[in-house]
Formats: C-alpha cells, sequence, structure tokens
C-alpha cells in the first residue's frame, strides 16, 4: 500500500530467529512505498536510528 511518507521507527527485524538489521534490498523495497504512483513526484522516506547503530552499516542500508 503506498504512502507520501514511510518512517522507520527502528531498523531492526526480526527474522523468524533473531533481531538483525534490515538488509539494504529490504531497505529499498519498504521505502519504496513512499510516494503514491500517479499523485506525488517524490516519497519521503524518514528513518530514526538509534545511537547503537553503527553509523556505516546505515549508510550502507541506503545505497
Amino acid at each position: 500500500m503506498p504512502a507520501r511518507t514511510v518512517v522507520f521507527t527502528q531498523l531492526r527485524k526480526w527474522d523468524g530467529e533473531q533481531q538483525r538489521l534490515m538488509t539494504s534490498g529490504e531497505y529499498i523495497q519498504m521505502s519504496g512505498r513512499a510516494g503514491r504512483r500517479g499523485k506525488d513526484d517524490k516519497g519521503i522516506a524518514i528513518m530514526m536510528v538509534a545511537e547503537d547503530v553503527d553509523e556505516a552499516a546505515v549508510r550502507n542500508m541506503c545505497q
């Protein structure tokens, strides 16, 4: 379901066995829901990052 804005309140997800950081592909897939096709020129993805999350890992996730 598309939305104009997508907010990530955390970057960890349960994979059935443990909590882990989302992969780049998972982030891109979910953030790609921002922006309603045919209605919005662009979408907005907001990422709330906990202090204990490695900055380099977050940068890699967004590429």
